[in-house]
């Protein structure tokens, strides 16, 4: 083989090498987690089948350290084949399942989405659940967040409403707290 021939295919290499290379790269920027189709409209539907078959209300944990959502397990609403869509676009599929597989639970760490317990379908405009990483739809790094919301399926949430929108949650859900406390007031 010819000097110029073993430089023509080293030069290839190289260049075949920095792309792969960049190309990766770019991919796990834009996909940190991987590509997954954990997907909010998902879980979205899992909620509401939930929700028909529990009187309108939603998962709701007593014990902070368990994650309401794997409620949604067993029943028809979630197999265990599909825990990764409790478990959320950031979140550790295999440790999830090992932990599941040994407590029966999740706790609110092993899963990327973040939940709000107590909610019915009744709290219209109220947010059930978000991813706690800014993500799309599948997996991907975004100017946005998805919102799952009683009574509408998923919204986007610009980052830049963000604190916002988190504020007026706070809110809903202090004026939910209030009117529950005032509705089981035994001297009214």
């Amino acid at each position: 083989m010819s000097k110029k021939k073993k430089y023509v295919i080293l030069i290839s290499l190289a260049i075949v090498t920095i792309a792969t290379v960049s190309i990766r790269g770019y991919y796990k920027s834009q996909y940190p987690y991987g590509r997954t189709h954990r997907c909010s409209k998902g879980l979205y539907f899992a909620l509401l089948s939930y929700s028909e078959g529990h009187d309108g209300e939603l998962p709701n944990s007593d014990d902070p350290s368990k994650l309401a959502l794997t409620q949604l397990i067993g029943n028809g609403w979630v197999d265990q084949d599909n825990l990764d869509l409790i478990v959320g676009k950031a979140g550790d599929l295999e440790a999830a399942e090992k932990f599941y597989a040994n407590h029966g639970y999740l706790k609110p760490e092993r899963s990327s989405w973040h939940f709000v317990n107590g909610l019915n379908e009744n709290d219209r405009g109220m947010a059930i659940a978000w991813d706690k990483i800014p993500l799309d739809h599948n997996g991907r790094v975004s100017e946005s967040r998805e919102v799952i919301m009683v009574g509408r399926a998923v919204s986007n949430i610009p980052n830049s409403e963000w604190p916002a929108f988190l504020k007026k949650q706070a809110e809903l859900l202090d004026v939910k707290k209030l009117r529950e406390a005032h509705d089981n007031d035994p001297q009214e």
